[in-house]
């Protein structure tokens, strides 16, 4: 039965993740959902049945009699490459990581655990090394807690005291997790608990400090906003950027009757959530721009966006595509789609991102975004820039205790960043008037 349900259950997650791949318009909401990403957990129990838990099945006493052990650690090491060859050439990006890189990651790790399984029948007189043992112990919750230690220590500190301390912080509390409290909880006992257990005055002690971080928590819970600071800021930004869209739809449709072309002068600006977070600036800058910017929209659908104003006669005379952090890997094709499909009549100016955190697997794209952008500009007399990207890096003081894409950790900071972002925008417009729009 458990066999059954096992792959019935994987089928399900599996195909769930293969076809919500191919449709989504972010890979977040795969990657994110427990529906798609699940199946590694059921292919693991689905192992199980047929490799046994405590009893030795049938199959390892196969595959015991077949391999010596030199088949048996080629095996292993087999799974093994595969997983460091997905780790350095398929990035969390990649569509091929939602259709197959997970899978075959899963089937790898399956096959080492196999592997495994058999070595330890084949060894018995070996016993197991115990820094293997204590990492088979609490991995499961080193990979439970680093990430919201990393997440908070990188928001502190450079990448790499960032991660010393994840990994420090991860192990201590896995190590307390597995060792203390899952065993108190179920009623078991081992060397650990029985040595604090001999502690002096350790019930106590222990009493009033779970109390303590108990009040802690509810202390939190209570004075701790339903939504944080940077949410509250791009919601609040949106509802403005809404409002102000209300009110130029009308002043939009009878100036489009009144050019030949069906073009009404003005800027369309179609951005994500750093452009979401610089609303206010940019509508003093541009205060009569036409601004749509959404939380991790991509230069893809910038293009469907701009393509759909064109066929509504919304789209102003000058283009401004703010776009380039989220799914940059396909820069290239995302780019030169924008400058294809720019209706004549039309100015466009692309406004190159930055990622100022190098560790990052999209910085390197988003670098060649810029380039390319710059390139474009160069080729094409009706495209023209916003650096944002140089711009950014000559201020690193509106980056500090950020993530490096949204700008200002603090109200001060924050403003400052929106108003170089929207001066930088604001600039390229003025400039672009001047400049031809596509005639062909």
């Amino acid at each position: 039965m458990v066999f059954l349900l096992s792959a019935g259950a994987f089928i399900i997650s599996f195909l769930s993740m293969f076809i919500g791949s191919l449709m989504a318009s972010s890979y977040s909401s795969v990657y994110f959902s427990s529906l798609t990403h699940v199946y590694p957990f059921f292919l693991g129990s689905f192992l199980a049945t047929v490799v046994g838990v405590r009893q030795t099945s049938d199959l390892v006493k196969q595959f015991d009699r077949m391999w010596d052990l030199r088949q048996n650690l080629l095996v292993f090491a087999a799974g093994l490459l595969v997983l460091v060859l997905l780790t350095f050439f398929v990035k969390f990006t990649y569509l091929f990581a939602y259709l197959f890189g997970f899978l075959l990651a899963s089937l790898a790790a399956v096959t080492m655990i196999l592997a495994a399984r058999v070595l330890h029948e084949k060894t018995p007189e070996i016993q197991e090394p115990r820094i293997i043992t204590f990492l088979a112990d609490t991995s499961y919750a080193v990979y439970l807690f680093h990430w919201p230690f990393y997440i908070i220590f990188s928001q502190l500190m450079s990448n790499l005291p960032a991660v010393i301390l994840t990994i420090i912080f991860s192990y201590f509390f896995a190590i307390l997790s597995f060792y203390i409290i899952e065993p108190l909880i179920a009623g078991k006992s081992n060397p650990l608990i029985r040595k604090i257990s001999r502690l002096p005055h350790i019930k106590p002690i222990s009493a009033a400090g779970a109390g303590i971080l108990t009040l802690i928590t509810l202390i939190i819970i209570a004075v701790a906003p339903q939504v944080g600071a940077f949410e509250t800021d791009l919601m609040v930004n949106g509802f403005k950027q809404a409002q102000t869209n209300i009110g130029q739809t009308k002043t939009l449709a009878e100036q489009a009757e009144l050019s030949r072309l069906g073009i009404s002068e003005g800027t369309s600006l179609i951005g994500d959530s750093v452009a979401l977070r610089a609303n206010t600036a940019l509508q003093e800058a541009l205060p009569e721009a036409n601004i749509n910017a959404q939380v991790s929209r991509t230069t893809k659908q910038a293009n469907d966006i701009m393509l759909n104003n064109s066929q509504n006669k919304a789209l102003l005379k000058t283009v401004v595509i703010a776009t380039g952090v989220n799914n940059p890997e396909g820069y290239k094709n995302d780019l030169d789609s924008i400058v294809n499909n720019l209706p004549k009549g039309h100015h466009l100016i692309l406004v190159t991102p930055y990622e100022g955190d190098k560790s990052k697997d999209t910085y390197t794209s988003v670098e060649q975004y810029a380039a390319y952008a710059r390139e474009l500009a160069e080729k094409n007399p009706y495209v023209s820039i916003a650096d944002w990207n140089k711009v950014a890096k000559e201020h690193p003081e509106i980056w500090a205790g950020t993530d490096q894409v949204h700008f200002g950790n603090d109200g001060n900071m924050i403003e400052e960043g929106a108003k170089l972002y929207a001066e930088t925008i604001a600039a390229a417009v003025k400039a672009a008037q001047e400049l031809p729009v596509k005639s062909k």
